[in-house]
């Protein structure tokens, strides 16, 4: 309904008591099995939990779900909006539990769920304050372990005129959680840069490995199982700011054979 009569703030205002209206009436007309959990989004605390209860909803709606006809088990109507999909192959439903699950969740191609969307909309919008300050009280605390870590941990100085970074840490400052290498791979690594012509050095905890030519200055990153990777810079490298990196490139650690010629092809491509 349109309020014309009432300034635009109040009008918006009376909308949303609509929406609100019309989200609680859905609730009430679902199965009990699954009323309350729908109305338990106000529980959450993290972003982890608001996903946990997504997840929660989308499986106890899939119990509901009663296959009709003598395949029971392979598909379903959606017991929350009635829907079977509109296949053109199959009029009993969704294939159990994927099709249904896409279905509830809105993803992929499937037709979605309106009542669960306007269920999870609700939460979102009930939840958003919340998870915002969940999400910056994280944040701080995430960066006051990192800053922590940074004052007695070993740091790897990989791009120019950037802060070096810890050994599981990416330019983002966020951590991640790909393969590190263990002290005795990082030596293996650092041996075949050496090969490669680096000069390795340390200074305050902080590493560097840095190969330079006439035209460029290349740093390099053997942090991570799997290949090392190449950063590579023009020269004259300035010493404030980030300089111009050219081209990034990697070596695998499986390769064996011309190491160096395959180095030198790809730094002579980014020289180029």
């Amino acid at each position: 309904m349109i309020y014309p009569q009432f300034p635009l703030e109040q009008q918006v205002e009376l909308l949303e008591k609509e929406l609100n209206a019309a989200r609680a009436t859905i609730i009430g007309l679902m199965p009990e099995a699954v009323r309350l959990l729908l109305t338990d989004y106000y529980l959450c605390e993290t972003r982890a939990q608001h996903c946990d209860w997504e997840t929660a909803v989308v499986e106890k709606v899939i119990e509901l779900a009663v296959p009709p006809g003598p395949e029971e088990g392979r598909r379903a109507r959606c017991p929350l909006c009635g829907s079977d999909g509109n296949s053109l192959v199959s009029a009993e439903g969704f294939t159990l539990p994927e099709g249904l699950s896409m279905h509830l969740r809105g993803k992929s191609n499937a037709t979605p769920c309106p009542v669960l969307a306007q269920v999870f909309a609700q939460a979102r919008e009930f939840l958003r304050p919340k998870l915002e300050g969940a999400d910056r009280a994280e944040r701080e605390e995430n960066q006051k372990k990192l800053d922590q870590r940074r004052a007695v941990e070993p740091l790897y100085q990989t791009t120019f005129g950037e802060p070096p970074l810890l050994i599981d840490e990416d330019r983002q400052y966020v951590l991640h959680h790909k393969a590190l290498r263990n002290e005795e791979q990082l030596a293996w690594a650092e041996q075949r840069l050496r090969e490669l012509g680096f000069q390795l050095s340390a200074n305050d905890r902080v590493k560097q490995y840095l190969l330079e030519t006439e035209d460029v200055a290349v740093l390099a990153d053997p942090r991570r199982t799997g290949e090392i990777s190449f950063n590579v810079y023009g020269k004259p490298v300035p010493k404030e700011g980030c300089g111009e990196c050219l081209f990034s490139f990697s070596i695998r650690d499986h390769w064996k054979y011309d190491i160096i010629g395959k180095f030198q092809t790809r730094l002579a491509k980014a020289a180029a």
